[in-house]
């Protein structure tokens, strides 16, 4: 079974870099312990080696108190706030 949304990314990204897509698709086997687990929020974490990648308790609400920590935020301002969206 093909991860649709996989392919969609591999296809946008070969759009720019066609080299990264490809490496990207090689891409068999990931070296390293990962795992995705729960928040407390009900979220998805990703872990590598036990080491979280994301706030434990609620990844959404951190991800918003980092924006409001964000300075020089104006209506003629851009800010790009991205993440894994586990």
């Amino acid at each position: 079974m093909k991860n649709n949304i996989l392919d969609q990314n591999l296809q946008f990204i070969s759009k720019y870099n066609a080299d990264l897509a490809q490496k990207i698709a090689g891409i068999a086997q990931l070296n390293g312990n990962y795992e995705i687990k729960e928040a407390k929020s009900g979220d998805s974490i990703l872990f590598m080696d036990g080491m979280a990648f994301d706030d434990g308790m609620d990844p959404v609400w951190n991800a918003v108190e980092k924006y409001n920590e964000l300075k020089d935020k104006t209506n003629k301002s851009i800010t790009i706030i991205y993440g894994m969206g586990l």
